[in-house]
């Protein structure tokens, strides 16, 4: 993939592969020479080696390939399907943490627990409410950043007025000299 994958496009995809497992699509599994299995499309996921003879597992309408591994009789036997996170491995590759049944439907319910503490935590009533009221706090928020930057630069204005003021009132060291051996006092020059 191009780039970090949206989380739109996170939900689309999950969504899409839950509507997949519910179509109770069966598996089939076929032997067959290896050259034979290229020409019916099946995929060989990760480069990985083969023998003579390949197993082709098909999982409905979206999913032929070589595999060695077990898999389920149809896909309703996957149950839930959630992702869990989305990274960069490689430029142009990306890698999704999934889970599928039971921990699946953890996940959706850790999110929905914590969905609920957040509603609990602003007083809504409603999923809805919480964007509502999370919206109209990070407004005031940016409302009191604004004013306390707007203050900050008034109390720099006037301490550097007060320091003006000052130094028009109390005399400065302009300068002085050096002589090299105090044959006499040091002379300063002060400037009203």
């Amino acid at each position: 993939h191009h780039s970090k994958i949206t989380d739109q496009e996170l939900i689309t995809l999950e969504d899409d592969v839950n509507q997949q497992i519910q179509q109770a699509s069966p598996t089939t599994i076929e032997y067959m020479p290896i050259d034979q299995a290229r020409l019916t499309g099946a995929t060989a996921p990760f480069e990985e080696k083969y023998g003579n003879i390949v197993r082709i597992v098909t999982l409905g309408p979206r999913s032929k390939e070589f595999c060695g591994g077990t898999h389920v009789m149809n896909t309703l036997d996957i149950g839930m399907f959630a992702i869990i996170s989305e990274e960069s491995i490689a430029a142009g590759t990306r890698r999704l943490m999934v889970v599928s049944g039971a921990p699946a439907y953890a996940h959706f319910k850790h999110k929905e627990t914590m969905l609920a503490q957040l509603r609990t935590q602003l007083g809504a009533s409603s999923t809805k409410e919480i964007f509502d009221r999370l919206k109209v706090l990070i407004q005031e928020k940016d409302q009191l950043k604004a004013a306390l930057t707007q203050a900050q630069d008034g109390q720099a204005d006037g301490i550097a007025l007060s320091l003006s003021n000052q130094m028009k009132t109390t005399p400065i060291l302009h300068g002085f000299f050096y002589e090299p051996i105090l044959t006499r006092p040091l002379l300063l020059k002060v400037m009203d």
